[in-house]
């Protein structure tokens, strides 16, 4: 794409607006670009009409992940440079540092939308009956053979 020199992640948010990380973008050819594509929805199949850049980070900062927060409406970058979550500006230059998440070099970031916001995580019962149930269906199939 005209523009974009190393895309590193691609993101919708909950409009179904794309954003694109590009992690070598801008002047320098060492910044990191935020990007917006704008989609033709009118066939269905959709097409890319345009892209624009919606932020210069100003550095280098790696950011090779992006991810939508459902629950507060921002997009999450991570910075493989601080090991730190980026809560990025969408209509703007800059981000805000949330700090460190305790790992490194995060590939993706994905979040779940639910009626409340927050991610479904099953109860520890709820999947060991699970497992249960299917070893003892595997069981049962094994000794009726």
């Amino acid at each position: 794409m005209s523009g974009t020199d190393d895309i590193e992640d691609i993101q919708f948010d909950d409009q179904g607006v794309l954003f694109l990380i590009d992690d070598d973008g801008g002047l320098s050819e060492d910044e990191d670009i935020l990007h917006r594509a704008v989609l033709d929805r009118s066939f269905s199949v959709p097409s890319l009409e345009s892209i624009q850049v919606v932020n210069s980070t100003g550095g280098d900062h790696r950011i090779e992940s992006l991810g939508w927060d459902f629950q507060n409406n921002v997009l999450l970058g991570f910075s493989n440079d601080s090991n730190s979550l980026f809560q990025m500006n969408t209509a703007s230059n800059g981000f805000v540092n949330l700090g460190g998440v305790g790992f490194n070099d995060i590939e993706g970031i994905d979040l779940v939308p639910t009626p409340t916001g927050h991610p479904v995580v099953p109860l520890p019962s709820t999947w060991l009956l699970s497992l249960l149930g299917f070893l003892l269906c595997g069981i049962r199939r094994v000794l009726t053979q």
